[in-house]
């Protein structure tokens, strides 16, 4: 197994899996921090839609940071956004199906030291696994992202309280 984290993981990107409403803010947040983020999506209009949003957004999240603004790509080929990432996350649509192939692809894809985080808020990341080798397991995690308020995921949101 390889060192966890890599002694060059400054040095290598982040990946985003997935370009939509929640995929792109997380995105934003990582190049507000500084990275070089690789946003993968095979929808045109999706990824262009999450480079209209970074452009529109990013002095809101260099805000909330006080961060040096890094860099973007924007793909559609998950194996060359994935290729020296040290961190990926996964943000796609909530399909079981669908995240179990992404992570099957991973081990494929991604380099032996890199971390797969999963963004759902429906699968534990153990769901997620299938046939995947037990080094690989080892290396996947569920990060949920919480957004500021700033930065609102739908155009109205109203406030909801809850009793346990």
């Amino acid at each position: 197994m390889s060192r966890f984290p890599s002694e060059d993981y400054k040095s290598r990107p982040v990946a985003v899996l997935g370009a939509g409403v929640l995929g792109r803010r997380i995105a934003a947040s990582w190049i507000a921090a500084g990275w070089h983020v690789r946003i993968c999506d095979p929808s045109e209009e999706t990824r262009r839609d999450a480079v209209t949003y970074i452009k529109e957004n990013m002095s809101m999240f260099l805000g909330l940071t006080h961060g040096t603004k890094g860099t973007y790509e924007i793909l559609e080929d998950l194996e060359t956004a994935v290729k020296d990432a040290w961190l990926v996350v996964e943000t796609v649509t909530e399909s079981l199906s669908i995240k179990e192939s992404i992570f099957h692809d991973l081990e494929k894809h991604a380099p032996e030291d890199c971390i797969f985080a999963t963004n759902s808020s429906s699968y534990k990341s153990s769901q997620l696994l299938g046939q995947l080798k037990n080094e690989t397991m080892q290396r996947v995690l569920n990060m949920h992202y919480m957004m500021p308020p700033q930065v609102r995921s739908g155009k109205s949101v109203k406030a909801r309280t809850t009793t346990c």
